[in-house]
Formats: C-alpha cells, sequence, structure tokens
C-alpha cells in the first residue's frame, strides 16, 4: 500500500506529533510504502521520500506555519492509497483537498483539539472570544469528508462527538519508551552534571515554551512556594525553547531555561517534581515520559491526563491557573515519602499501559484494515 503522510510538524522541529511519527514512521515504512509531506524546518535524515514544502514567517502561537503550496502537495499525494493526515494546518488541508479530488482514502490522527489549541496559543484575546466558534463550525465540514479519525483517548474522542464529528474512529493510545525513560539511580549526581545544587529541590518541566502551556501560573506557584519556605534550597528547571515573551518571564535567579535538548531524560533525572500547568492536551507525552521516570507529576486535569494520573495516588491534580493549589501541591512533595512512593506508582502506570510498540501494532492493523 502507498501510504502519503501529511504532517504540519516535523523535525528538526520537535513536538508532540514529531515524536509519534519518529516512533510510527519506521514501522509503517516496513511494510507498505511511505513517503512525508512536511514543514521545511531544516535538514532531516530520512530512509524515506520527504517533500519539504517552505514555512513562512507568519507566526501563531510558537509555530510558524507552511506557506500554501497546493500545487507541490498534489502532486505529492499522486498515486497515494491512503493519506495519513496529522493535523489540519496548512499541509494537512492541502492534502485532504487532493485526496478528496482523487477520492483516496483519508486517515487523521487528532494530536489536538483545533478549537481549544488555536485560540490559547494566540496572545489576542478578540480572537481568543471569536476563533473557537469558527474553528468548530470549519472542522465539522472538514472531518465530514475523512473517512477513519484515529484518537488518543476515549476522552478525546467523546470531545469532538458532542461537537457532533460523528466519523468511524478507533482509539490508539500513545506509548512510552521505558528503556529510554528510566528513573535516575542518583538523584544528586544527576544535578550535579547539569551544574545545580545537589541539594537543591528542583521543580522541572519539559516541552514548548508557549501561551497555551501557561507556564507563567507554573513561575507563580514557584516563586510563591519559594517565599514561603525560605529555608529550601529550590531550582526551577525548564527545558524546551518558544516564544521569546515566555523565556525573558524567567530571566531571573534560581531558574534554568535550557532550550531545546534533543535528549531531555538527563534533565529529567534532575528534577524532584514534574508539573505541566497546561491549559489543553490531548495524552501529552512529556508527562508519560516524565512519569516514566519515577517522577511525581502535578498537572492541570487536561485532555487525557485525568485518565490515567489519579490524584493522590500516582501524581497530584490542580485546576488551570490555580498557582495557589499548585503552590500547596509543590509543599506536599517536600515530603520525600510522598515522592517516591507517587513516583513509583507513576511508573508501574506507564509500565502497564503504555507501550509505543502496542501503539505500533494498532497503527499498522489500522492500515491493514483499510
Amino acid at each position: 500500500m502507498k501510504i502519503v503522510v501529511a504532517t504540519d510538524n516535523y523535525p528538526p522541529r520537535y513536538d508532540g506529533i514529531s515524536r509519534f511519527l519518529q516512533e510510527i514512521l519506521p514501522a509503517l515504512a516496513n511494510v507498505h510504502d511511505v513517503s512525508v509531506i512536511a514543514p521545511d524546518f531544516g535538514p532531516s535524515s530520512d530512509p524515506w521520500p520527504v517533500t519539504k514544502i517552505p514555512v513562512t514567517r507568519l507566526r501563531v502561537g510558537d509555530f510558524h506555519p507552511a506557506g500554501l503550496h497546493g500545487i507541490r502537495v498534489f502532486r505529492a499525494t499522486k498515486g497515494a492509497d491512503v493519506v495519513f493526515v496529522q493535523a489540519l494546518g496548512s499541509i494537512g488541508l492541502a492534502a485532504f483537498f487532493a485526496a478528496k479530488l482523487r477520492r483516496q482514502k483519508v486517515v487523521l490522527y487528532t494530536h489536538s483539539v483545533e478549537w481549544e489549541l488555536v485560540p490559547k496559543s494566540l496572545g489576542v484575546n478578540i480572537l481568543r472570544r471569536l476563533l473557537p466558534g469558527i474553528i468548530k463550525s470549519f472542522s465539522r465540514l472538514i472531518y465530514r469528508g475523512i473517512d477513519l479519525l484515529i484518537f488518543p483517548s476515549v476522552g478525546v474522542s467523546e470531545a469532538y462527538f458532542w461537537n457532533k464529528i460523528e466519523n468511524k474512529r478507533v482509539i490508539i493510545h500513545l506509548g512510552v519508551d521505558t528503556k529510554k525513560f528510566f528513573p535516575a539511580k542518583s538523584k544528586k549526581k544527576a544535578k550535579t552534571s547539569l551544574g545545580i545544587d545537589p541539594d537543591a529541590f528542583v521543580v522541572g518541566y519539559h516541552g514548548r515554551l508557549a501561551r497555551e502551556k501557561d507556564l507563567k501560573t507554573l513561575l507563580r506557584a514557584w516563586l510563591s512556594f519559594r517565599s514561603r519556605n525560605p529555608g529550601v534550597n529550590t531550582h526551577l528547571l525548564i527545558v524546551g525553547d518558544g516564544l521569546r515573551e515566555i523565556r525573558q518571564v524567567f530571566d531571573r535567579d534560581g531558574v534554568t531555561v535550557t532550550g531545546f535538548q534533543e535528549d531531555v531524560v538527563p534533565y529529567l533525572h534532575a528534577m524532584d517534581a514534574y508539573v505541566l500547568s497546561s491549559l489543553t492536551e490531548t495524552s501529552c507525552l512529556s508527562v508519560m515520559e516524565a512519569m516514566s521516570c519515577g517522577l511525581p507529576v502535578v498537572s492541570t486535569p487536561v485532555g487525557y491526563i485525568p485518565d490515567y494520573i489519579t490524584h493522590e495516588k500516582n501524581g497530584l491534580l490542580f485546576e488551570e491557573k490555580s498557582a495557589v493549589l499548585l503552590t500547596r501541591h509543590l509543599e506536599q512533595l517536600l515530603n520525600t515519602g510522598v515522592r517516591r512512593r507517587l513516583g513509583r506508582s507513576a511508573r508501574k502506570t506507564i509500565e502497564e499501559r503504555f507501550s509505543w510498540d502496542a501503539t505500533r501494532e494498532q497503527v499498522l492493523s489500522v492500515f491493514e484494515r483499510i
């Protein structure tokens, strides 16, 4: 089968979609004839053909979308049995329309809830109010033409269903490489190797520095935590890159912003607690990877997260934008016993429920049925 993968995110720009494709594409290419249409974020080494589309200067949140090159996308989808779309960006939409013109099958993996993600990633308040309804209406029109939707969780699937998107669907969870993301043998050594005081209580995050991640709530909570506990030696470790306005907010004593890191494991090993203050997610690979490293996670209850984090069992949950609750949870984690208990349970959850092998097998099964 000839499968053309159309994606609006691709290495060397890393996010959840790029990492999903890193795990899935080799398995697909072992069985099928695979090619990719992707934005040109820079050089990438690929064993399959890739049609690179130039990106624009336009910025949507922390993201520069690819330009409108419909003819190139139309040519790249020629002869496809299935067009596998990863997002309804400029490339995904162009590939969708090309496939519909040729009556090719279209499968879409829903990595985000578009009417939540796009408005919350923007800095203009009026757009945040107007866009959700517009995006929902537009999405309903497009999704009618998609042959199969793949969702990362039942909850995300239901969110689409209740918004009158009722296509044929299948649930395929994302996975974690538990051999790569493993608990630290020595927290002190991990901190020392990064130039952090080995006795510091390190609060951390890894991922994109984007508005929808609401990292300002994390910073406010950490500053409150530090002022309420003056005897505690604490450090805030932010691993990732994104908007300059967010990076600048973290330019202060006791905070390290590393920029993009291809291997985040050494940084996760240096953390004592992991925080996700996001306003919207689907599965959130970064949280799952932190849990796989045995970290106690404090997260907002967005997307699929409440399905695999049970409050005070294998993690802690707090309301969106509530720096007060987040501060209290960080204070709970000053207790070494609590950290260890939650971290062990978090690791066990990932080992029992999330595997890239299972994800790959299910994706291959979908294409075999098609």
